[in-house]
């Protein structure tokens, strides 16, 4: 209140920043938060990241014609592997038994690594594909096809 009786505004005796003063801050926070934002425009890259045995965010919107990349910032080594059948044919079903073959997939890759999550072309839009790593089942995750 002031001397009058009468209550003072909240902000006045705030003093006011700088315009400049919060743009740094608030770049910083946004470059944080970017790889974190797992939508991607149409055509472009979505990043699935390993980290600490886990998929950094857990849900991805996918465009069928973009390109999904996996990449590897953990010690041990990590996969994507579609929890879904996919055709037998694909080159990536070396390793799997006949019938088993995933609809999309990478290799175990190790740190640093990062690969191109093959099959996506494979996916129909509006749907939902979870995933895992063959090494760590409890990392999964789901892919959102647009």
């Amino acid at each position: 209140m002031s001397r009058a009786g009468t209550p003072k505004r909240a902000g006045a005796l705030r003093r006011r920043m700088p315009l400049a003063s919060w743009r740094l801050p608030a770049l910083a926070l946004a470059l944080l938060l970017a790889p974190l934002v797992a939508a991607s425009p149409l055509g472009a890259q979505t990043h699935v990241v390993a980290r600490d045995n886990a998929y950094l965010v857990d849900h991805f919107v996918v465009d069928v014609d973009g390109t999904l990349l996996f990449t590897n910032l953990d010690l041990r080594a990590h996969d994507v592997v579609a929890f879904a059948s996919g055709p037998d044919t694909n080159p990536w079903c070396g390793p799997y038994p006949a019938g088993a073959c995933p609809l999309f997939a990478t290799p175990l890759i190790g740190l640093a690594e990062q690969v191109v999550v093959e099959g996506t072309s494979q996916l129909t839009p509006r749907a939902s594909y979870p995933f895992y790593c063959s090494t760590h089942r409890w990392m999964v995750g789901t892919l959102h096809a647009i």
